[in-house]
């Protein structure tokens, strides 16, 4: 690849995979072969505990992976979330709150709480306006900001948008 400003610039791009639904759906389907073979540089970003199996399956020519470490957040993180998933009202946040419920054994009166709340806020364009703004003065973590000044991606894109771990704070 030459300079930026060159016609055949290799541009890179970022992707998320941070389960392993990521790999079945997308990587697995021929877009990396697609993508390599049109002189793009993929770089798979997946939590650094299974970096090592990610590289094995995946690393070669121009696809890299490299291992973030899993981000807990801060407790101010931890509440902006919380807002935001019950300020945006979606179905995957609806399906999220029940397999609580289901999946992980959380009270069903506090599940449907959750849900009461939701369909409150996520009709106040206040709140949501709000939580962006604050999503917005949040600072990237310093590994996912070296990532970017390494590799200075054209594009970004996030398999799983709802993952608070590694999707959310590589987006932010």
């Amino acid at each position: 690849a030459r300079g930026r400003d060159s016609y055949t610039y290799m541009k890179t791009i970022f992707i998320t995979a941070g389960e392993g639904t990521a790999a079945r759906y997308f990587l697995r389907s021929g877009l990396l072969r697609f993508l390599t073979e049109n002189n793009f540089r993929v770089v798979l970003l997946v939590p650094e505990k299974s970096q090592g199996v990610w590289k094995q399956e995946f690393e070669r020519g121009n696809v890299c992976v490299e291992g973030i470490p899993q981000f807990g957040g801060t407790p101010q993180e931890k509440i902006l979330l919380f807002l935001s998933r019950l300020a945006f009202r979606t179905r995957t946040n609806t399906h999220t709150r029940m397999r609580e419920h289901y999946a992980r054994g959380k009270n069903i009166v506090a599940v449907y709480f959750k849900e009461f709340l939701s369909r409150v806020l996520g009709h106040i364009g206040f709140v949501r306006m709000f939580v962006r703004w604050r999503e917005l003065s949040i600072r990237p973590h310093p590994a996912v900001s070296r990532l970017f000044e390494k590799y200075k991606p054209d594009l970004v894109y996030a398999t799983i948008i709802v993952n608070d771990t590694l999707d959310i704070p590589i987006l932010r």
